[in-house]
């Protein structure tokens, strides 16, 4: 039977940890709903921008119109990377006051 811890080690560095196994796979599933997330409130809205346009604007393609230059860097980007770190420093929160205060 395998075990259901993995050990991680950092080269020849004295460090090493110990993570559940399913643990990487979480994390991979999380940060790939997150970048789902981004990417969606970046191209939806009133105006909508399809997702080819949208990375052509994040890169500064000469092709993208300066309506839409404008609405996915100046509106939409900004707007979506404070929620994504507002929503991340709320999860923080929670787990610290789940951590702080004991549960009876």
């Amino acid at each position: 039977m395998a075990s259901r811890w993995i050990d991680i080690r950092w080269g020849r560095l004295p460090v090493s940890m110990r993570v559940e196994r399913r643990t990487p796979g979480v994390w991979v599933g999380l940060v790939g709903l997150a970048v789902l997330s981004l990417a969606f409130s970046i191209t939806w809205g009133t105006q909508t921008i399809s997702p080819l346009t949208a990375v052509k604007a994040l890169l500064g393609a000469d092709s993208v119109s300066s309506a839409d230059l404008f609405v996915v860097r100046t509106l939409r980007l900004p707007r979506s990377l404070t929620a994504l770190l507002v929503g991340m420093g709320f999860g923080a929160a929670g787990a610290v006051l789940q951590g702080l205060t004991p549960i009876p």
